[in-house]
């Protein structure tokens, strides 16, 4: 049975797309998929449902920055993908709050609050205050209950390559 792979960065399909049609398949390709989709085919329990295995790749680097942040490693192992959060932050006010697919970004977004501030906001201040969740763990606290889904938002990088 063959395994599909949900890689978090076209870098990292692009880098196994090679080394896949070196030894496996000439002619595998990369195709962008909805995180949805992905999420739903990698956890499915039944893989000749849906013709095979599939898992979500993180990015590599995400995963070591997430480390260096605290992240215990057990937190991260099989394919967990890294989160990252600063838990001042809000959207527009909101009780919503942002999850960063990439620390890069989070850190950017911050930055750039802290400098559109006015004086009669609340602001926040200091570097970043970056945490680290994983997207199971997000996901299983909205299918438990514990989480509103409509106050979780998921910023991936193409989020920011608009």
């Amino acid at each position: 049975m063959s395994t599909g792979v949900f890689f978090m960065t076209r870098r990292d399909a692009e880098k196994a797309l090679l080394e896949v049609r070196g030894s496996v398949d000439p002619k595998a390709i990369v195709q962008s998929v909805p995180l949805d989709q992905a999420w739903t085919l990698a956890m499915t329990k039944t893989p000749a449902e849906v013709g095979g295995k599939f898992r979500l790749q993180p990015d590599q680097h995400q995963v070591k920055l997430a480390v260096a942040l605290g992240a215990p490693k057990s937190s991260l192992k099989g394919g967990a993908v890294p989160l990252f959060f600063d838990r001042r932050m809000a959207i527009n006010g909101e009780e919503a709050f942002p999850l960063f697919f990439r620390f890069e970004d989070l850190d950017r977004v911050y930055a750039l609050s802290l400098y559109s501030k006015t004086f009669d906001q609340v602001s926040i201040s200091g570097p970043v205050q970056a945490q680290v969740t994983t997207l199971e763990n997000i996901v299983a606290t909205i299918k438990s209950g514990e989480q509103n889904s409509e106050k979780v938002v998921l910023l991936t990088p193409e989020t920011f390559n608009q």
